[in-house]
């Protein structure tokens, strides 16, 4: 329940008001601030997923999104085949040109495309994570 003050309630409560119902009002005022703040705090990693790999996923698919809105601004839904390498190298991987060109076939046959001439963000963030996760297992397999 949210109690709405008048706007003059501050003068209204100390003209009118003893000393100890103003420390009532103040404690309760900052438990309630305090409440919506731990309720804040929570919300804000619900969409966190609890499984580790999905969470690297998400946290993936992020750093795709925010590389993805600074190269090609947030309503492009397409990145064109000669800008895919360099938005690999935003993410810090590094494929070779062969790789990518592989990946635009791929796109094309999977998706019924006439020409490999770009990659959604979807496409894309499929193979960003695909890379990230490869080049991830490759360091964890040469320390063991």
């Amino acid at each position: 329940m949210v109690t709405v003050y008048p706007r003059n309630y501050r003068r209204l409560i100390s003209e009118y008001a003893s000393p100890k119902v103003i420390d009532e009002i103040t404690t309760t005022k900052k438990a309630m601030l305090e409440e919506s703040a731990s309720i804040r705090d929570s919300r804000s990693l619900f969409w966190l997923p609890k499984h580790s790999v999905t969470r690297r996923t998400a946290k993936i698919t992020r750093e795709v999104q925010c590389s993805w809105n600074a190269r090609l601004g947030p309503t492009a839904r397409k990145i064109p085949a000669e800008k895919v390498l360099q938005l690999f190298n935003d993410l810090q991987i590094f494929p070779t040109i062969a790789q990518v060109n592989e990946m635009l076939q791929c796109a094309q046959k999977c998706a019924g495309r006439v020409s490999a001439k770009y990659l959604t963000f979807n496409e894309f963030c499929i193979f960003a994570t695909e890379l990230k996760r490869s080049i991830r297992s490759r360091y964890v397999n040469k320390k063991c």
